[in-house]
Parts: structure tokens; sequence; C-alpha cells
């Protein structure tokens, strides 16, 4: 689940609040129920009640900091066919296919031609921006060949 603070300033007090969990995934030998990153935070749970469970100590956390959780800006998601209810304040929570962490697309599936697409596409459109670059009759092919490979 992706998670985006209204709010900076006690962002830190209020994301420790997940060390703590009980659940999460054992990653590199070490139980994990967070992903942070500045202001936004990705939860990790085994279940839609643990799920439920860390949510509701994050936020009662930012409320402790006058920190809102923007319902309209938190997803949640499952690498399964179940229909998560997850809930923030008495709002229902969108379940999502993907989203984009730290420039990364991760998807329910775990799979990844979407993300290489998009950064063909993100490449793609540097490149166009480049035009003047390109057009410059003034550089010679060999720099303009250095800088393709320099971005690619």
């Amino acid at each position: 689940m992706g998670q985006c603070w209204d709010g900076r300033t006690h962002s830190s007090e209020v994301q420790s609040e997940t060390r703590s969990s009980t659940g999460g995934f054992r990653i590199d030998g070490k139980t994990s129920s967070n992903l942070r990153y500045a202001d936004d935070i990705v939860l990790l749970a085994t279940s839609s009640d643990k799920l439920q469970e860390l949510l509701n100590r994050v936020e009662s956390a930012a409320r402790d900091y006058k920190i809102t959780m923007n319902a309209a800006k938190t997803k949640t998601m499952t690498n399964t066919e179940v229909t998560l209810e997850i809930e923030v304040g008495a709002k229902r929570l969108e379940q999502a296919n993907s989203f984009v962490y730290l420039g990364c697309r991760v998807t329910k599936y775990s799979d990844c031609p979407n993300e290489v697409n998009s950064r063909l596409a993100m490449g793609m459109a540097t490149m166009v921006k480049l035009v003047n670059v390109w057009k410059n009759k003034s550089r010679s092919n060999s720099n303009k060949l250095r800088l393709i490979r320099a971005l690619v």
C-alpha cells in the first residue's frame, strides 16, 4: 500500500510507528513492515487484518502530530485475488493493481513488461527534448553518437 503524507514536519516520527510492528515480510533476514523514503511509506502485511492494524497505528501517530492522511492518495494492493476492505478514518481505500515507488512500477503480479515500456517511453521523451541538439549542424555526428550512448 502506498501512502503520501499531507504534512512533512513530523513524518519520520509518524513513520517510526511501523518499527514495532510484528507483521511484515522477511527481507534479507530481517522482518520489514514498511518501505520508507522521505515522506512516503509503503506498508507491508501478511493479512488484511494486520494491514488495517498497522495503518490504524500510523494514522493514530499522525493525528498526534496534527498530520492528516489523505485517503484519496492512499491505495491498497495485494498479490492475491482478495478484495481488501481497508479504511482510513471512515473512508474505504481504493485497491490498485500497481503503484510507482522510487521511479519503479510495482505490480500485483511482480511482472515488469510495463516497467520496461515505461522506461523506454521516458528515454524517448528525453531524446525528443534534445531535438535542437540532434538538428544542430555544428555538432559532429560522433559527439551526437557519444551523447546517445551516454543516455542509454
